[in-house]
């Protein structure tokens, strides 16, 4: 089959059967980067053209902007239709496209936690291939109230999907004292999982607020969340919590949490949404404690204006 002939073929399955890029590569036994190649050369070729209308077209625009105003790697806006947990799964699901593919040349992923993040292995791509070594980490202790929402229940469900190995930190996300952690940090079991964090190559994390925050699920409790907005805190990533400019806030609640640095190694994908996100975003986003964000288009334009 010559070129131009596959680059119709290919065109034709991705835009008019909306086949996705891995099932095209499947049927046509093409790699998939050559299925990204051809659908470039489609549009460049004009052999596809493209009307882009406003809704989308904001999208778009807003990501350059975020892109350009923070000097972040990559945004992704989704559209603002939907909240509260359809606004979670929306994200989430964003957050998987966007993750799948670069799965498929990544050793270790970590994972953080939070209701968002809660949504994510339902769409990441199961049929991806995955290097034989590949893992999943917890980025922070899984022993907290709310199981659902918390990193040993995402990362297990994870790994059930891919079938891959999951590593957890299996201990309290949060202790009473700093000693109390570094004792606990030295214990074989968790300091191989902290060793492990080291090398992780991807992370999602979830970026919590100060604002409206659920005090149920056991990470703060109501004494500490008075303290930490009497210091400036907006908001937190892996328990870490920072103020308006991404620097941290109340340090000795930040060195009572076991787990990894607010900024993990490799690319850190932050996913959040909502308006009474806006300003932990914005913490996050100046501090350069994410590289690659996530976050609907309502939330986007309120950052933005900030």
């Amino acid at each position: 089959m010559i070129e131009k002939d596959m680059i119709i073929r290919v065109a034709w399955m991705y835009y008019c059967e909306d086949k996705t890029q891995n099932e095209i590569s499947t049927i046509l036994k093409i790699s998939r980067q050559k299925v990204q190649r051809l659908l470039t050369k489609a549009k460049e070729e004009d052999l596809v053209q493209i009307r882009i209308v406003n809704p989308i077209y904001n999208l778009l625009s807003l990501e350059k902007r975020l892109k350009k105003a923070f000097s972040i790697q990559d945004v992704v806006v989704v559209p603002s239709a939907q909240e509260g947990e359809e606004l979670r799964k929306s994200l989430s699901r964003a957050a998987a496209n966007y993750l799948s593919p670069l799965l498929e040349k990544t050793s270790v992923l970590g994972l953080g936690n939070g209701a968002t993040l809660s949504h994510l292995p339902n769409y990441i791509d199961s049929s991806i291939t995955l290097r034989s070594d590949f893992k999943v980490v917890s980025l922070l202790g899984n022993l907290l109230k709310n199981f659902s929402s918390n990193p040993s229940s995402i990362g297990m469900r994870f790994s059930d999907r891919l079938g891959v190995p999951y590593y957890g930190l299996w201990v309290p996300y949060k202790l009473d004292t700093v000693d109390a952690v570094e004792t606990v940090m030295k214990q074989e079991a968790v300091s191989e999982v902290l060793e492990m964090m080291k090398t992780v190559e991807i992370s999602v994390v979830g970026i919590g607020a100060t604002k409206n925050r659920n005090l149920n699920s056991g990470i703060v409790n109501e004494e500490e969340m008075k303290t930490l907005q009497s210091l400036g805190a907006v908001g937190d990533i892996l328990g870490r919590w920072f103020n308006i400019d991404g620097e941290p806030v109340f340090e000795e609640l930040n060195r009572r949490v076991i787990g990894a640095d607010v900024k993990t190694p490799g690319k850190t994908i932050g996913v959040a949404g909502g308006i009474e996100k806006r300003e932990a975003i914005l913490g996050a986003l100046r501090g350069k404690l994410i590289d690659v964000l996530v976050i609907d288009e309502k939330t986007a334009e309120v950052v933005l204006g900030i």
